[in-house]
């Protein structure tokens, strides 16, 4: 999961340099629970680490960083990264770090917040949490090297290697000043959002994490009428829902749905943001921490913008001058992994991907087909970010044909697409297909040819339910779409 860049949020202070202090990176000011050198409880460990991650702190045995308080400095290395997560005083290494600590002699009794050293090679890692402790397998932070900077990577205590050594190599060790394991946060609700549209109205249902669903709501009723609807999408941000809505004569609309259950009125995007030289015929969205980033087909081609937490809106963006030019777009899907923007398209014959770095910049668009194999002719895509990974569903050959790929975001390598009759029954024509992350698993829609809602779920260890038909109560007419978003409270 290499992420050579630098975050949106880090500022290189250039006032440092003419004071002397080069090879400082400062972060924003934020208060601590802990004092350095004091007593930490081990989820103020973990949101430390996660910090220099989040800022892709650069990787330097000279350069020092500031903690998320901006109280301290630490060297940019792997040790001097385990002292920071731990508010330690000072930047120890490998051959001093097991003297703050207690060592762990069973390593399967890591907890979140422990290290795992390894003084011969010269190298240490913050353990995260277990992804399965009966197998040894963990998640880590770690400072890695000049050419990845942090990572967030994954290993195995009995076997193999970790972050490029020998499991065996490496000592667990508990930070001497760590509290008492804090009581376990209250669960997080999460809540699956999905629209449908038929010809003329679109309309709005919700998921709890229960299993149980809410009747469907008209959306229009609520925010205000807009016409014929062509296309839809949704994007969750916190509880917060944004839908945008394209109406058969080109405009592209937004109303945000608040958690409360109360509706803001629609409003024409192109106010805004500006007119596109075509008018719009699909749309996608998602959410980057408190922003939305929104993608709109028109004339063929794909445009992007960005709706920020404050309400503003930056001017539409042109994706082709990018990426290059993928062909003549006809659908558009958008995910947000490990804080870029994952961008798929429809186009003749194939479904092409692209990514937005955190600084703006672009990749060149992939060919998916030949990486996960051929998909027929494709005529809608859905993606969302699970698990670190980007999944992907197709639906080709005029809906008859309906697959599932996914993107490792380990080395960037695609699984083959597999047929979802895994799921689906055999045989179906699909006319639309909508997907999200919710909880940690892919959720998904499909509007069938004679108007019915399929819902099914792929569970984190790549297990699907059996897709089952819900219940279009409230909804008047033959629904033609679907857009699938989660939100948690």
């Amino acid at each position: 999961m290499s992420r050579k860049r630098l975050a949106t949020n880090i500022a290189v202070i250039t006032a440092l340099a003419s004071a002397g202090l080069t090879g400082l990176v400062a972060a924003p000011s934020a208060s601590a629970a802990s004092s350095a050198g004091g007593t930490i409880d081990r989820s103020e460990v973990i949101s430390r680490a996660k910090n220099w991650y989040d800022r892709n702190i650069q990787y330097s045995q000279t350069s020092y960083a500031s903690d998320v308080d901006g109280g301290h400095t630490y060297r940019q290395d792997c040790s001097g990264f385990v002292s920071m997560a731990w508010h330690m005083t000072t930047s120890a290494n490998t051959n001093t770090l097991p003297g703050y600590a207690n060592t762990v002699s069973d390593k399967h009794s890591l907890k979140p917040g422990d290290a795992l050293n390894d003084i011969g090679d010269g190298h240490v890692v913050l353990f995260v949490k277990w992804l399965d402790q009966s197998a040894g397998t963990f998640a880590f932070y770690e400072e890695a090297n000049p050419s990845i900077d942090m990572e967030y990577g994954t290993g195995d205590v009995d076997g193999g290697n970790i972050a490029g050594w020998p499991a065996s190599h490496y000592t667990g060790l508990r930070y001497k000043k760590i509290g008492a394991d804090s009581p376990p946060p209250p669960p997080k609700h999460w809540t699956l959002h999905t629209l449908v549209t038929t010809s003329q109205r679109v309309y709005h249902a919700q998921r709890a994490d229960t299993g149980t669903w809410t009747t469907f709501g008209n959306v229009e009723g609520q925010s205000g009428s807009i016409g014929d609807i062509a296309a839809v999408a949704d994007a969750g941000i916190s509880d917060d829902t944004h839908v945008l809505a394209v109406t058969t004569d080109g405009k592209l609309m937004h109303a945000i749905r608040y958690g409360d259950g109360s509706w803001s009125p629609f409003r024409n995007v192109e106010g805004p943001v500006g007119q596109l030289p075509a008018a719009v015929t699909d749309v996608a969205a998602v959410s980057i921490g408190q922003e939305l980033h929104v993608a709109a087909v028109a004339g063929g081609k794909v445009y992007h913008t960005i709706r920020h937490a404050d309400g503003t809106w930056d001017d539409w963006g042109n994706v082709y001058g990018k990426t290059g030019d993928a062909g003549v777009a006809s659908a558009v899907s958008l995910a947000s992994l490990n804080g870029e923007l994952d961008i798929a398209v429809v186009v003749p014959g194939t479904v092409r991907n692209a990514i937005r770095h955190a600084d703006g910049t672009w990749t060149q668009w992939g060919n998916v087909e030949g990486q996960a194999g051929d998909t027929g002719d494709p005529t809608d895509v859905a993606v969302a970010a699970v698990d670190g990974d980007l999944q992907m569903i197709v639906l080709s050959n005029g809906g008859t044909k309906y697959q599932h790929t996914l993107r490792h975001s380990s080395d960037g390598s695609w699984e083959p697409f597999r047929s979802l009759t895994v799921t689906l029954p055999a045989g179906l024509t699909l006319e639309s297909v909508g997907a999200a992350r919710v909880d940690d698993e892919l959720q998904a829609t499909f509007v069938t040819s004679d108007g019915r809602l399929l819902h099914t779920i792929r569970h984190s260890d790549g297990s699907w339910i059996d897709a089952n038909s819900k219940a279009l109560t409230g909804v008047t007419g033959t629904i033609v779409t679907t857009a699938d978003t989660g939100t948690v409270d």
